[in-house]
């Protein structure tokens, strides 16, 4: 026997116990400062001197923010000088480092501020702000692309009668994230359809954490949006559903992330299902303060052994609805091939 298991062979099982437990307990500290460290490091902290990862991430938030701007069905001129400052700043950092105008984040970005000049202009107004913020060469690429990338779409609801035979690639490629519904209360019959649906998400050794809290109340609905802060300017959606992981239902230290990725992978699920049965929805992050997580928990009668995961604003579609356009990256840019594949590319 090896000195462990000599060890193990004699010591009692109270001691056993005591020392598997420090021992789980220093590598739960390992991981979350793993964790703490990679996040810390790696993530934008300033734009001056950032990396193009950084960069296209940042150029993508604020054109992103510009486009929901635009996706009111009222309007509001001159909207976003923050997102526009803060995405000039991007994009003057970008081409002095030296990026090309080529790469799809930046055209992104230069099509978000041409539909914005667009919006503004069809309304009769001059979009004087863009003047300020940007130099003279962005405007002219901006104004002058024919990407077509940013901005937004018009979805009719008559296109959703048929969600409910159309095949999977149809349905996914047709949903779209939408933050206006048509007016009217939504009732839990109507939702549920699709939380039964969603239940076959996958989850890690079927464990099956994911809860949802549905609230159908507008007064509660404002209080816990107030805190969550995603749909300023937008009317109160019918319902909202928040989804949880219960920590319970995990076991060891290096699960930390599990709770993230079940909910990620249930969340997905359920979008799903509700464009299957014909519903809208848009998902509003859950990133907040630990204290602002417990004032939603509070508020909604969530255990605090559950994790919030996102809130999704629902309700039925209007006869039509101004979307984002949400470009999406060219699938070399997400996928890896395996290195003979990437050999055998280059070479044809």
């Amino acid at each position: 026997m090896n000195i462990r298991e000599q060890v193990v062979a004699v010591a009692p099982e109270w001691a056993l116990k005591r020392a598997r437990s420090v021992f789980k307990a220093l590598v739960g500290r390992r991981v979350q400062r793993y964790d703490a460290t990679l996040f810390r490091r790696y993530r934008l902290r300033r734009v001056t001197g950032a990396n193009l990862s950084q960069l296209e991430g940042k150029l993508t938030f604020h054109a992103h923010a510009i486009e929901k701007g635009l996706s009111h069905s009222v309007l509001r001129p001159h909207f976003g000088r923050t997102a526009l400052t803060q995405l000039a700043f991007a994009m003057e950092e970008y081409s002095r480092q030296g990026y090309g105008r080529e790469r799809r984040t930046y055209k992104n970005a230069l099509s978000a501020i041409g539909a914005y000049a667009q919006a503004h202009r069809e309304l009769g107004l001059e979009p004087s702000l863009l003047s300020e913020i940007f130099d003279e060469v962005t405007l002219a690429y901006a104004e002058s692309s024919s990407d077509d990338l940013a901005g937004v779409t018009v979805l009719e609801g008559s296109s959703k009668k048929d969600n409910g035979v159309k095949n999977f690639k149809a349905l996914f490629e047709g949903r779209y994230s939408v933050r206006e519904f048509a007016d009217g209360p939504l009732s839990v019959e109507r939702i549920l359809p699709a939380l039964n649906l969603s239940r076959k998400a996958p989850s890690v050794c079927n464990r099956q954490a994911s809860r949802v809290k549905i609230v159908t109340d507008a007064v509660l609905i404002d209080k816990v949006l107030k805190i969550q802060g995603g749909m300023t300017g937008y009317a109160t959606p019918p319902a909202l559903l928040v989804v949880t992981t219960d920590l319970a239902a995990f076991l060891e230290p290096t699960e930390r992330n599990q709770p993230f990725i079940d909910g990620g992978i249930y969340t997905m699920a359920l979008l799903l299902a509700l464009e299957h049965e014909e519903l809208a929805a848009c998902p509003l992050n859950a990133m907040m303060t630990g204290r602002n997580e417990d004032r939603v928990k509070s508020l909604l009668g969530i255990p605090v052994s559950e994790r919030l995961i996102v809130f999704l604003a629902v309700g039925e579609f209007p006869r039509s609805v101004k979307v984002p356009m949400s470009f999406r990256l060219p699938v070399d840019d997400v996928v890896r091939l395996p290195v003979d594949d990437v050999v055998s590319h280059i070479s044809e």
